[in-house]
């Protein structure tokens, strides 16, 4: 699959220019920056408050200079190490190599993957590398008997969401995740081990503790209210703006994600031949299907309906296809052995 990354941006970083609104915008800004001014006066009036990635493309102007190549290969570099993210994090849910392997690919297939990727202004490829670290260590948590490794993946996760935050602020779509996650762990009982409750607990005020951290942040350079900004205010509440939109973001996942729900027909009857039931493998699943959920609903009320905003989106539809299809696998493979007999 980093083969096929690399292939992938190939023509992009042969043809490598600086589009003409935005990328202008943002070398502006880095100037900006570099020349002293840390106000960030363009993103405070739109109501938003994003260092990080503002320091992500200074430095790569400070290292490189004005050349539209090294901000593609900086991004081509992000896109690599997103792969090795999902790759990790199916490793360490349990899945076999070919898993992490499919749902590598089902990513870099995507289609939220162009938009991303061969253009420089969008933040989500620096914000999903940040969360999905935080998610490594969150699961690396779980298996973690050490005290002082697990305050240092503590602190591993606080700084990689308080960093996705200072990317871009729908990175608050964790909370509710991690809310449902813990709600999970409180009604399962004893199905699930107390130390792995208590992780669920703790990423969840770790979460809380980290997004609070960023609106302190905010406050501190003078930043308006996220509904003040000329930018932020795009982000509509009313019931008729809302169905409207769910129409529109529904015509989009019918175009560029159709292969879903043949593909969860037969998940969903492979899972009710399935005896074996894991709790573990149905745990992953929900708090795979909480992600996906909580990013379509996050969308929603924005105003504009663009594939790129789907990155995340399409991370936990390549997550949850990866756990999925073992599962089918194993129900094929049993029922053909039994037809056999």
């Amino acid at each position: 699959p980093f083969l096929i990354v690399i292939l992938i941006m190939t023509p992009r970083l042969i043809s490598s220019q600086f589009g003409l609104l935005d990328d202008g915008a943002m070398l502006e800004n880095v100037r900006e920056i570099l020349s002293g001014d840390f106000s960030m006066w363009n993103d405070l009036q739109a109501g938003r408050f994003r260092p990080l990635y503002w320091g992500y493309f200074s430095l790569i102007f400070v290292l490189s200079g004005p050349y539209p190549f090294w901000f593609f290969f900086g991004h081509m570099s992000l896109f690599l190490i997103l792969v090795l993210e999902i790759r990790t994090l199916v490793k360490q849910m349990g899945g076999e190599p070919w898993q992490g392997l499919l749902a590598s690919l089902i990513l870099i297939f995507s289609m939220p993957i162009v938009e991303n990727f061969y253009t420089l202004s969008k933040g989500e490829p620096l914000q999903m590398v940040f969360l999905l670290l935080g998610l490594i260590s969150f699961e690396q948590l779980k298996h973690s008997p050490a005290k002082r490794s697990k305050w240092q993946l503590y602190l591993a996760i606080f700084f990689s969401v308080l960093a996705a935050m200072l990317v871009k602020e729908t990175t608050m779509a964790i909370l509710p995740m991690a809310i449902l996650w813990a709600g999970f762990s409180f009604l399962a009982k004893r199905n699930e081990p107390k130390a792995i409750k208590n992780v669920y607990f703790w990423f969840l005020g770790i979460n809380v503790l980290a997004i609070a951290t960023a609106f302190l942040l905010r406050t501190g350079w003078s930043g308006p209210s996220l509904v003040e900004g000329t930018y932020t205010m795009r982000y509509e509440l009313s019931v008729s703006a809302l169905i409207s939109k769910v129409a529109r973001w529904l015509t989009l996942y019918a175009f560029y994600f159709h292969y879903l729900l043949p593909l969860a027909v037969v998940a969903f009857i492979a899972y009710l031949s399935s005896r074996e039931q894991s709790f573990q493998h149905n745990r992953n699943l929900f708090n795979w299907l909480i992600w996906v959920i909580m990013w379509v609903i996050a969308l929603i009320p924005w105003e504009f309906t663009e594939v790129y905003y789907l990155l995340p989106f399409s991370i936990g539809i390549a997550t949850l296809i990866g756990q999925i299809t073992a599962k089918i696998k194993n129900t094929l493979k049993k029922r053909n052995s039994i037809q056999w007999f």
